[in-house]
């Protein structure tokens, strides 16, 4: 099966590499770089995201889910732009920026990974290859449950993003949080070791 699948691979790009367009194909039409008012007034209220599953699941059904989970203001307009893609557009700045800060978001217990709008790129170029989670520091020092000690640690696991503490900069509880963006194809660590006065714990 998996031979059959190469050898397929390999005669498309056999045929790929013959194509050629007409000198008519050819001709570039240039359409400037100015984005319209309305496009760009759309683009900043506007965000992309993903379901990561096999299924494929209809905007109507999503729209209507997501619109309860996320308890807007307003209904959000959801446009499919093919493989689980979607460009969501929010009536309000407020909503868009109250559901980017409350990733991750889950649908049918799948991740719905979000990302800002990209007005330049093409829905095939979008990649969906990390997402910002929460992470719970446990067992810390009560001296490492502080921001800036929060921030050396987050960013051992990923691109650090916030570090969950109060106005005062101290964090002692039960654990710290920090928020990371993190690769999806790559496990979260369970642990980390951090050094103490000279030593390990």
């Amino acid at each position: 099966m998996e031979e059959s699948s190469k050898g397929g691979m390999e005669n498309l790009e056999a045929q790929w590499k013959k194509f050629r367009l007409s000198e008519e194909e050819r001709l570039v039409v240039d359409v400037g770089e100015e984005i319209e008012g309305d496009v760009r007034e759309c683009g900043e209220r506007s965000i992309i995201g993903k379901i990561c599953m096999e299924r494929t699941i209809g905007r109507e059904i999503l729209a209507v889910t997501m619109g309860k989970i996320w308890r807007i203001s307003k209904p959000a307009e959801f446009r499919e732009v093919g493989d689980n893609k979607f460009v969501i557009t929010f009536q309000s700045l407020n909503d868009k920026r109250r559901v980017l800060d409350g990733r991750p978001w889950l649908f049918d217990n799948h991740l719905f990974a979000l990302k800002a709008f990209e007005v330049y790129s093409q829905p095939n170029e979008w990649k969906f290859d990390s997402e910002w989670f929460w992470i719970q520091i446990h067992n810390l020092p009560m001296f490492c449950m502080t921001k800036e000690k929060g921030r050396v640690i987050g960013e051992s696991l990923g691109n650090l993003i916030d570090v969950d503490v109060p106005s005062d900069g101290i964090g002692w509880g039960e654990f710290l949080r920090v928020r990371v963006e993190i690769p999806l194809k790559r496990a979260v660590v369970r642990g980390r070791w951090i050094k103490v006065n000279g030593a390990n714990v």
